[in-house]
């Protein structure tokens, strides 16, 4: 094989290998969205207001969930929140059935354990945008373009 045949069958070979060892570059940011996403809810099943909170993109994430869950992120609403999951449900919260997550530049959606959530983009860190429980699945999915 001379020099020019080898250098791109080289570049070939590397390219399989990564497809075929995950290290698909393009996963690296779905594997941050569901690193994030675990975490977050994580957080939720603990109870651990002060860390969820946190985890919310920005002001306009505080302000939706106000609006959708009846308060501020703060201990109560977030016990409010997570009285809201039955213990199944929460269970569940540890280890989330995440489906197939659809980014679109700094902005992320997918159904985790059968509710929508969407999770946003803000200085480098992805974080809460929204989260779907019972009492708000219809305003949610609706602003998702999904069915109700």
């Amino acid at each position: 094989m001379s020099r020019r045949t080898r250098r791109p069958f080289a570049a070939a070979l590397c390219l399989a290998l990564l497809a075929l060892t995950g290290c698909d570059p393009s996963n690296a940011e779905d594997d941050r969205v569901r690193d994030a996403i675990r975490s977050t809810l994580a957080s939720l099943e603990s109870g651990d207001a002060a860390d969820f909170c946190a985890r919310l993109a920005d002001a306009e994430a505080e302000e939706r969930f106000a609006e959708e869950h009846g308060g501020p992120c703060d201990e109560d609403t977030v016990s409010e929140l997570l009285a809201e999951h039955t213990p199944e449900q929460r269970a569940a919260l540890l280890d989330p059935q995440i489906a197939v997550i659809k980014i679109d530049e700094d902005t992320a959606g997918s159904t985790v354990n059968g509710d929508y959530l969407s999770m946003r983009e803000v200085d480098g860190e992805w974080g809460l945008a929204s989260y779907e429980t019972p009492a708000t699945r219809e305003s949610i999915r609706e602003d998702a373009g999904l069915e109700p």
